[in-house]
């Protein structure tokens, strides 16, 4: 079981399940929305540029290489981000550096998380101004910059739209919990099925409200991130409060 304090907040299950529904939604809204561009799925959007390439389908082209691009740019923009603002790890770091390090860290957490919140907004100001593609790209900005920072579960690497792969991660899983017993394969398979429901539950949601929201679905993830910034931000808060004397 994993322990209340085993992992910082960003890489506990629960927090990764809320990213990877978040992602899901607005894949699924953009889908919907924006002509069929995924936001956060490239291999999606890829594929469907081959086709429309094959199609002389030029408009639909224009889209999906917009996303992709959008989505090259957002990463980045996060990237330069993370290089400027971190502060690396030294062997014979003091604890007020170990301190700075950890607290710069969480810093960069939010400031990712108010890029993709900004960046949904802008989003939403365009599509209401007519501005369909760039909107989509902004979509894609945001999952970009998701995608980037938060890579971590359990100390454990995951990518919450890699969906073929988190498959095959849950096949060996319950293959390897029913040969051996093992506790680890238990709670790989756990939470990668964990991980790939919440997925399916944030398209879910866009799909099931959009007939009576319509574009304003959006507002759905919107709000669930909101929500996910301000507890991490009070935490920190407090976390830093209670830690400020070395």
């Amino acid at each position: 079981m994993e322990g209340k304090f085993q992992y910082p907040i960003e890489q506990r299950l629960w927090f990764a399940c809320v990213l990877t529904m978040i992602a899901g939604s607005l894949d699924a809204y953009s889908f919907l929305f924006h002509g069929g561009v995924f936001a956060g799925l490239q291999t999606g959007n890829l594929i469907l540029l081959g086709i429309h390439l094959g199609q002389h389908s030029l408009d639909a082209v224009i889209r999906h290489t917009l996303s992709i691009l959008a989505f090259i740019i957002g990463t980045i923009v996060i990237r330069s981000v993370q290089l400027r603002f971190l502060i690396r790890l030294k062997p014979d770091e003091s604890p007020q550096q170990t301190f700075l390090r950890n607290k710069r860290q969480q810093q960069l957490h939010l400031i990712v998380l108010a890029y993709e919140i900004t960046m949904i907004i802008l989003s939403i100001f365009l599509d209401m101004l007519g501005n369909t593609e760039i909107a989509a790209m902004f979509l894609s900005m945001a999952v970009a910059g998701e995608l980037e920072e938060f890579r971590k579960v359990r100390g454990q690497t995951f990518t919450p739209l890699t969906m073929t792969s988190d498959l095959r991660a849950l096949a060996e899983a319950v293959f390897d919990e029913s040969v051996s017993h093992a506790t680890t394969a238990r709670q790989n398979a756990i939470q990668t099925f964990a991980l790939m429901f919440c997925f399916i539950a944030g398209a879910t949601l866009v799909g099931y409200t959009q007939t009576e929201l319509s574009n304003k679905t959006i507002l759905i993830p919107l709000v669930i991130l909101t929500i996910l910034a301000l507890f991490l931000l009070v935490n920190y808060v407090k976390y830093f409060k209670k830690k400020h004397d070395f």
